[in-house]
């Protein structure tokens, strides 16, 4: 990102901080992300003192996953890639495991934060979500 913002991990002191980028993101993002401070490899992309994007990771299957989360203020400015980025670099430099990224297939700015930092495709899941019924 431009020189205005920094990228950097994130720690228990910035919970509220956090709590307030989240609050500006819808509950289904907030779901689909899936991104917290306590999970490993929490990073941030800080507008002054203002989290603006967040991504944290957590294990799945055996795979180091990463969700990515961006202020709908702030998204379409490169800030899901360069914190994904700086997650990534974060697995790598602790060997902490093979990384995945997995998101909705509808879902095209997690793809193109996924492509930019050069995920690519090798598999796709569909799933079947089973409702209450009525």
């Amino acid at each position: 990102p431009d020189d205005r913002y920094t990228v950097r991990a994130l720690t228990p002191a910035d919970q509220v901080a956090f709590d307030v980028f989240q609050d500006h993101c819808t509950p289904d993002e907030r779901a689909e992300s899936d991104i917290s401070i306590e999970q490993a490899g929490a990073f941030g992309v800080l507008d002054g003192d203002r989290i603006v994007a967040g991504a944290s990771t957590y294990l799945w299957r055996g795979f180091v996953d990463v969700g990515v989360l961006t202020d709908p203020a702030y998204r379409h400015q490169g800030l899901g890639a360069a914190v994904v980025s700086a997650v990534c670099a974060h697995i790598i430099q602790t060997g902490a495991g093979i990384m995945v990224y997995r998101h909705v297939s509808t879902n095209r700015g997690s793809q193109g934060v996924a492509e930019k930092v050069g995920f690519s495709r090798f598999m796709m899941v569909e799933s079947v979500q089973v409702g209450n019924g009525a």
